[in-house]
């Protein structure tokens, strides 16, 4: 796997996700789970869709930052690299809602 995204590097026209991925996402999350409000764009935005189920199921912000990429640009942002912080994660992850099998 780690040589197959190294070799991606510098080709725009290799993905690791297929352009039809995006789609799937959004007829997912428009047909499957029926969330259609049209400021919500899943097709661009599943990251912060996920981040708005987290916020519902109380995950931290640490976390939630961790697990999405997002940085803030405070300095604790470094910490929780360790396997130490993985029983941590997976509680504040066993917090978000499942929604694929809502309906």
């Amino acid at each position: 796997m780690i040589a197959f995204v190294t070799g991606l590097k510098g080709n725009p026209a290799k993905r690791i996700v297929s352009a039809r991925a995006q789609d799937n996402v959004a007829e997912w999350i428009r047909g499957k789970l029926g969330i259609t409000r049209k400021e919500l764009a899943p097709k661009h935005g599943p990251r912060n869709m996920f981040e708005d189920v987290c916020v519902v199921g109380g995950v931290l912000d640490a976390a939630r930052n961790y697990i999405t990429g997002r940085v803030t640009g405070e300095t604790g942002e470094g910490y929780g690299r360790s396997e130490a912080f993985l029983p941590g994660l997976m509680r504040e992850m066993k917090k978000v809602p499942s929604y694929l099998n809502a309906r």
